[in-house]
């Protein structure tokens, strides 16, 4: 009786014995299950919030213990993730100006300034008495200019044509200044020219402008002050013309002392010591000195000296 009544009992704690083990492991594990449900969770939280334009629906089964008894309760829980705003990136670009400076070859900047001419002190002198040839300061800018009997001319003076000749002392500027020179014999064979030689000194030269120069012919047909243009013709200031016939010299017969004084805008002509002419020009007050020459025709049968010869050049600084 005692062992049959015992038996149901010892059913029964045999019953919650397996119980209690099952709450146990149940206890054991689902704190885990918990905790891979939480990691899925977020991974698709994360995933819908980087996938915008969508609504991503997520289904999450979660094992949570609503009483201390071994029934599972299954929970379906939804996450529902709000649309994200859509970002649309279009690049810019910013260009900065540019300062663009063309400049050709033929163009000055505006805010260069032109190159500053040295003059002589007073009291500087050049001399060339052309014995030893030309000074090495003699630039021969056009024709053929060289010596003749110690004595500045054009190497072929013997022509049916006229030609210009033109030698410039380079690297000297000059302000106010005086000139001398002697002049030999212009024309000695009278009648047999058909056109007299011509000469000139260039007085205030710049290169291609218009260039003052004091201007004389051969014989008795005078002398006067003019412009050398750019392009090679001369523009005579009748006014300053004086010829040997007014003033006693005859270019046919030297030699010819020659002076001229610069002093600014006014130029003095003297003949043998004597005045014979001036004149005031508006233009720069200092520049280069040139000799200009231009040979007389000839009848083809005669053969004499038909252009200027020059001798003795010297030029003094004047205050």
């Amino acid at each position: 009786m005692t062992t049959q009544e015992e038996l149901p009992k010892n059913n029964k704690s045999d019953s919650q014995e397996k119980t209690n083990k099952l709450l146990n492991y149940l206890n054991i594990f689902l704190p885990i299950f918990g905790a891979i449900a939480t990691i899925v969770s977020c991974v698709f939280a994360f995933l819908a919030f980087t996938m915008p334009n969508s609504v991503q629906t997520v289904l999450v089964n979660l094992y949570d213990i609503v009483t201390p008894t071994p029934e599972i309760i299954f929970v379906t829980q939804e996450v529902t993730q709000p649309p994200q705003p859509t970002y649309t990136f279009q690049p810019t670009f910013t260009v900065l100006p540019q300062e663009i400076l063309i400049v050709t070859a033929t163009q000055i900047p505006a805010t260069s300034s032109p190159t500053p001419v040295t003059i002589q002190d007073a009291g500087f002198v050049f001399r060339d008495d052309f014995e030893d040839g030309l000074d090495s300061q003699w630039n021969v800018v056009l024709g053929d200019i060289g010596m003749s009997n110690g004595k500045l001319t054009i190497n072929a003076p013997f022509s049916e044509q006229h030609s210009e000749h033109l030698a410039v002392l380079d690297n000297i500027n000059w302000g106010n200044y005086s000139i001398t020179f002697e002049l030999a014999d212009f024309d000695d064979t009278g009648a047999f020219v058909s056109d007299n030689p011509r000469a000139a000194i260039l007085l205030r030269y710049e290169g291609n402008k218009d260039n003052i120069g004091f201007y004389f012919s051969g014989r008795k047909l005078g002398v006067q002050f003019g412009i050398f243009t750019q392009n090679n013709e001369w523009e005579l200031y009748s006014n300053s013309l004086v010829t040997g016939i007014d003033r006693d010299f005859n270019f046919d017969y030297g030699p010819n002392t020659i002076r001229i004084d610069c002093v600014g805008n006014t130029y003095t002509a003297y003949i043998n010591n004597k005045k014979i002419t001036s004149a005031n020009i508006p233009g720069p007050e200092f520049g280069k000195i040139g000799v200009w020459l231009l040979n007389g025709t000839l009848n083809p049968d005669q053969t004499q000296q038909h252009a200027a010869r020059i001798e003795y050049i010297t030029i003094e600084a004047l205050p």
